[in-house]
């Protein structure tokens, strides 16, 4: 009994670390993509406007489109490694069987 709740146990640590592991990627790579984002629409002036008070607002873009496309990649990199390492799992447990 024991052996199989370690066995248990042990598949779900990996499925943890694996989601772990591509919830650090997907935040890495979506925050990278969205400084790229703010920097290309900086040098076009997309931010810019011609009230001044809009202008300061429109300033509150530059950090918050990297911080939501990082919120976004995170829980896409997340939800993509989970279900890698639960596929894997399954098809680990079915060959035994």
């Amino acid at each position: 009994m024991s052996e199989k709740l370690n066995e248990i146990l042990g598949a779900s640590a990996g499925i943890g670390m694996a989601a772990l592991g591509y919830l650090l990627l997907g935040v890495a790579i979506f925050l990278i993509i969205g400084i790229i984002t703010v920097i290309f629409c900086g040098r076009k002036n997309l931010f810019k406007r011609n009230n001044k008070v809009y202008n300061v607002l429109t300033k509150i873009y530059y950090p918050y489109i990297p911080i939501i496309l990082a919120i976004f990649g995170g829980i896409f990199g997340a939800i993509y490694g989970l279900n890698q390492s639960i596929n894997k799992n399954i098809e680990a447990q079915s060959n035994l069987s």
